[in-house]
């Protein structure tokens, strides 16, 4: 029996019943072994489990690794960003001021540069948590990180190969990658790139194919998208409302015509003699019926947003609205959008239809309509609770210079205290590009006056906390300016939020300007 047996059965045993025999001194384990007070049983057999498991560990050979070295890493072609810029870096990967990487990264690919290799791994390690980084470490991880990326197959992403050959052998990750890019700049060879391989392709990669056509959507898609729909089209049910929800986004499709015209025999817009104007509803009884016989079905969707305050038929009449394209309403009514807010507001559907037109005017990317709705006083106090749902869809397909002229105007208009504007707040923190200096110093001095002021104390906690969001937006070259003169007497919720405003942006301020400066080589 072997020592280590020995061991084990008297460990199993216990020492009360079986005495630890050890092997003969002579060898190098007895002669470890020999040490041993014997006389504290449980003591010397603990020790005989260390020194045992000790012994069999010690001179065990590395495992062989019989695969042949990789390539040598190519040359690099970026020139390596400097020592400051890298430390800036470092930083936010090790947590401090994570939300500013996305920016960095950017300003480092216009600049031309890659970033330091020691820091490849953990990059790519925070881009494995953060889809939405990895395109942006693609264009400045260099060589280096093309090499390392391939040694690591959790780094898969960073290494394919995203030429025309990865539609056919790539993973689906690497293959929608592929897509999304060549979409951006060549909308016709895409489509024509995703019908080569359409009809082999699993039904749950089709509908995720078809959103990456969200991209670059245009009237030439319409022809496949509508295929899918028909009697005989795509077998997939999420595949054939994929498509639907394309296609009414295109303003001129066969489908956003029919649903147009079908929505809008619902609605009529009326000037009675007495009265202001109002828009009047028409809704069947048996929508389920209706639904089918006018051939609207892809309305089935739930709405994007919280319609928990109304009931079944105008949850349903919201989503419908949505659908159609604000400019329907001018061309049928002859309204400005407007006045065609203030007539929905002055009728009995007036919440439902004005978050419909909201949501329409967001998917269309309407921005005379967002306008409209801002500058719409009696949508403020109704659906200030709504705004934060509403947000991301008003500023989804809004260009950002346009928003931004927008909320500028908006705010030029009010001159109050920004707390109070729930709705400008909310778009505020979807504008996620750098504000130019004039909405930055709007923006900043309705903060600093809701602080003067400390009014409503219960009421400004949603500007506290965008505070910190804020200072990712505003222009960074104002930075000495928009963090002085906040009130030294604040209350300690706005001292807090203040002070993360301040450190945000002078951070950002100092990791965006070391890039492009000069290294010092003392």
């Amino acid at each position: 029996m072997s020592a280590w047996q020995n061991i084990l059965g008297v460990a199993a045993i216990g020492t009360e019943r079986q005495e630890l025999t050890l092997p003969p001194s002579g060898s190098l384990l007895g002669r470890a072994l020999s040490g041993l007070d014997t006389s504290d049983r449980e003591g010397a057999l603990l020790g005989a489990v260390a020194l045992a498991s000790l012994h069999g560990q010690a001179g065990r050979g590395a495992a062989a690794d019989n695969l042949p070295p990789p390539e040598p890493c190519a040359a690099e072609q970026l020139p390596r960003c400097n020592a400051a810029a890298g430390r800036h870096l470092a930083l936010m990967l090790g947590g401090d001021f994570k939300e500013v990487l996305p920016e960095w990264l950017s300003s480092l690919r216009g600049a031309g540069l890659r970033v330091p290799e020691e820091h490849l791994p953990a990059l790519f390690d925070r881009a494995n948590k953060g889809r939405a980084l990895r395109p942006l470490v693609v264009e400045v991880m260099g060589s280096r990180g093309r090499w390392l990326a391939a040694q690591n197959p959790a780094w898969s992403w960073a290494s394919a190969d995203l030429g025309p050959d990865a539609w056919e052998t790539g993973g689906l990750e690497e293959r929608l990658s592929l897509l999304r890019s060549l979409r951006a700049k060549d909308p016709r060879g895409a489509r024509e790139l995703l019908l080569s391989t359409w009809k082999s392709e699993y039904a749950k990669d089709r509908e995720s194919f078809l959103k990456a056509l969200h991209v670059g959507l245009c009237d030439e898609d319409e022809p496949f998208l509508n295929g899918l729909l028909e009697l005989f089209g795509d077998r997939s049910g999420g595949v054939r409302l994929t498509a639907g929800g394309l296609l009414l986004r295109l303003p001129s499709s066969r489908l956003t015509r029919h649903v147009s015209e079908r929505i809008s025999s619902l609605l009529s817009y009326k000037e009675p003699p007495l009265g202001k104007p109002l828009i009047e509803v028409s809704l069947p009884d048996d929508l389920d019926e209706w639904k089918l016989k006018n051939r609207v079905s892809v309305l089935t969707w739930s709405a994007a947003t919280d319609t928990h305050t109304l009931g079944e038929k105008a949850r349903w009449l919201l989503e419908a609205v949505g659908w159609v394209p604000p400019a329907v309403w001018r061309r049928l009514w002859d309204k400005s959008p407007g006045e065609v807010l203030e007539a929905a507001l002055n009728g009995e559907w007036g919440e439902a239809l004005s978050r419909g037109f909201m949501e329409a005017a967001g998917r269309h990317g309407d921005a005379e309509w967002v306008e409209a709705i801002l500058a719409n006083e009696r949508t403020r106090p109704a659906l200030a609770g709504y705004m934060n749902k509403a947000a991301p869809i008003l500023a989804s397909n809004i260009p950002a210079a346009r928003l931004e002229a927008i909320i500028l105007k908006d705010l030029a208009g009010r001159k109050g205290e920004l707390w109070r504007d729930v709705a400008v707040i909310n778009l505020l923190l979807e504008l996620r590009t750098e504000w130019k200096a004039g909405l930055s110093r709007a923006v900043v001095d309705g903060a600093k006056g809701s602080v003067k002021s400390d009014a409503e104390r219960d009421g400004a906690w949603h500007l506290e906390s965008a505070l910190k969001q804020f200072a990712l937006y505003v222009s960074h070259e104002l930075a000495d300016e928009l963090s002085a003169g906040w009130p030294e007497d604040a209350h300690a919720s706005w001292r807090k939020a203040i002070g993360e405003f301040q450190s945000v942006l002078n951070f950002r301020r100092d990791a965006l300007r070391a890039i492009v400066e000069e290294e010092v080589v003392l």
